[in-house]
């Protein structure tokens, strides 16, 4: 893709990102409709992931990507989980399979900053089930650069690089990580 193009797409995300954001934020849409309208933009976007020449722009658009098509697939899921179980189940593996995905694009930005300016932390959960297993991790020299994960691999790197702490913390968008769709 020419690079011109590129950053026109890449302008774009942060412009539509940060007004669901913000719109989330002030509680004029709910976290369903902040996933269906994330998906929708995808969609209208019509490009996929960058693979070459990252920056901590298009690694923060590769996370989004992956993060948002996990969700929507979630919440497919969810609507069929009693009335067709396989399709709720095919629907779940497409679901782990994104969030794969977003852990590559989480463990790029990591790599590219050289785990410098990160923060990351166990956040104190509403769910017990997620609680001791998703951690956050802030990117303090990007705005609104906020990472979630509950990778292994990534937590031991965290920690061998120093970054993690031992302390339990409210997210930065507790609101968000604690409401339920």
């Amino acid at each position: 893709m020419e690079k011109q193009l590129e950053d026109k797409y890449i302008e774009e995300f942060f412009q539509n990102r940060d007004e669901l954001i913000d719109k989330y934020s002030a509680d004029r849409m709910s976290k369903t409709a902040f996933v269906e309208e994330n998906y929708d933009f995808f969609k209208r976007l019509k490009i996929k992931p960058f693979t070459e020449n990252l920056d901590y722009r298009k690694c923060i658009f590769n996370y989004q990507y992956y993060n948002i098509l996990a969700k929507y697939a979630n919440l497919q899921a969810q609507e069929l989980e009693i009335y067709d179980p396989k399709g709720a189940e095919a629907y779940k593996v497409e679901e782990f399979e994104y969030y794969k995905l977003k852990d590559e694009a989480t463990l790029s930005l990591l790599e590219l900053v050289d785990y410098k300016g990160v923060e990351a932390y166990f956040m104190n959960m509403a769910s017990n089930r997620l609680c001791g297993k998703l951690f956050e991790i802030v990117f303090k020299d990007y705005y609104r650069a906020i990472f979630h994960s509950m990778n292994p691999s990534i937590l031991k790197k965290l920690r061998e690089k120093g970054v993690f702490s031992p302390v339990y913390k409210d997210s930065v968008i507790n609101s968000y990580v604690n409401s339920v769709f």
